[in-house]
């Protein structure tokens, strides 16, 4: 073997070993995760990649935020046991304790396990249980149902569905964690109480009020979607329910959508589909309710670097960006998952593929939501902290500079190489004749 062939056999194998560890560092496409945003971290906790439920955690920190095609994914310390059809929320008292609630939780046998609330400590990458004084024990196996959680610390949680065997009924009832006591209570409401439901979305408002929007209820057993004329809400600080009904365009029920407050007090709802997490596409994708007139609109937006259709996906609020990530999608004939993430800029109206886009002069300034049904402010804020990962994860952005740089490198050499080679095979085989 000459020395040309050796160099080639030594770019080969090194690539080949560091898209090995790119492959290694990036997550799979799943759906029904649960995520949350600590500070510039973006989590990810468990989910269901095609029929497994697994316990992975993965991050982005969105402060090194590049291009949505230049993803530098970190691992952090993986749950004890898989996870999906939960919610996360973060403790705005400390700004990194995360509280994975409800949901289905198999251990390795693939049973049920029996604890509902999982801790996570985003500083020291640490897991942990609560004690808590008071526990609704009709919670447990609870899920399909999301999280709000307050300034106070306070964690309110409405529905669900209960995982059991054989049975799976659905719920109306309000349960609430305060996290500062650990004190759980499940108050008795009668008036204006919604129907049992689950897979809805909820946001809340800056006056305390949650708004509770979509998902489905059971008619003779048979999923059936709420309409999103229907609008539940329910006052943290009197701990009563209202019901608004909403005008405007009209947009599908759905279940496993998402939605988000953003700055002008409009909501944002993405994605979601019809009957169940396989159920075929809810339309709109992408509808604005205005919570000043309860009115619904569907916005003209260009396609260009827009999402699939999803469902059962995550999505945050992160400065002025809607970022939407894995998810099934609902146009595919079969069971497809995304492994993407995708920017929506909520000022301009616009997917991007960076977190960089210029607010216009005339709408730089936000107000804020002033909706109808105000009481006592109670905002919900979020600070940057500073985390530290486990000690075991791996760079996965200089990996894959490395890599795009020894490509290049490689594929130049190669090319060389390859040329010197056949000239010198070409020399060895060619017999020489006149005029040649």
């Amino acid at each position: 073997m000459n020395l040309f062939q050796k160099v080639i056999y030594f770019f080969l194998t090194l690539n080949l070993i560091i898209f090995h560890v790119i492959c290694q560092g990036i997550p799979s496409p799943r759906y029904e995760q649960a995520s949350s945003l600590v500070g510039t971290r973006l989590y990810f906790f468990g989910g269901v990649i095609n029929t497994t439920t697994i316990n992975e955690v993965w991050y982005l920190d969105l402060s090194n935020f590049i291009s949505t095609s230049t993803l530098q994914w970190k691992s952090d310390v993986s749950m004890t046991v898989g996870y999906n059809l939960g919610a996360s929320c973060v403790n705005p008292i400390d700004n990194s304790t995360v509280y994975l609630v409800g949901g289905r939780s198999f251990n390795t046998n693939n049973y049920l396990n029996t604890s509902s609330i999982y801790v996570f400590n985003s500083k020291n990458s640490q897991w942990s249980t609560l004690n808590i004084t008071g526990f609704n024990n009709s919670f447990i196996a609870r899920n399909e149902l999301p999280v709000i959680i307050n300034n106070n610390g306070k964690i309110f949680l409405f529905g669900g569905r209960k995982l059991e065997i054989n049975v799976a009924p659905l719920f109306n009832d309000i349960n609430i964690l305060d996290t500062t006591t650990m004190i759980w209570s499940t108050p008795v409401i009668s008036q204006n109480v919604p129907t049992p439901r689950g897979d809805h979305a909820a946001v809340l408002l800056p006056t305390g009020i949650i708004i509770y929007i979509g998902g489905y209820n059971l008619v003779s057993s048979i999923n059936s979607a709420i309409s999103l004329n229907e609008i539940q809400l329910f006052d943290t600080n009197s701990l009563s329910w209202t019901t608004r009904s909403a005008g405007g365009n009209s947009i599908d029920g759905r279940l496993g959508h998402s939605v988000i407050l953003i700055q002008n007090g409009n909501i944002i709802l993405y994605g979601g589909s019809i009957g169940s997490n396989l159920g075929s596409q809810a339309l709109p994708d992408l509808a604005v309710l205005d919570t000043n007139i309860w009115e619904w609109s569907i916005p003209s937006i260009s396609q260009l670097n827009a999402p699939p259709p999803l469902t059962f996906h995550s999505a945050v609020l992160y400065k002025f960006y809607m970022i939407i990530s894995f998810g099934r999608i609902t146009t595919a004939t079969n069971l497809t998952l995304n492994g993407n993430i995708y920017i929506f800029d909520t000022i301009n109206y616009v997917w991007v593929t960076n977190l960089n886009s210029i607010i216009p002069s005339t709408t730089s300034t936000v107000t804020t939501a002033t909706s109808k049904v105000s009481t006592k402010t109670s905002h919900t804020t979020q600070t940057t902290v500073n985390s530290n990962s486990s000690s075991n994860n791996v760079n996965y952005g200089l990996i894959i500079g490395i890599s795009v740089a020894a490509g290049a490198v490689g594929i130049a050499i190669l090319s060389f190489c390859g040329m010197k080679i056949y000239k010198n095979r070409l020399q060895r085989k060619t017999v020489a004749t006149p005029g040649h």
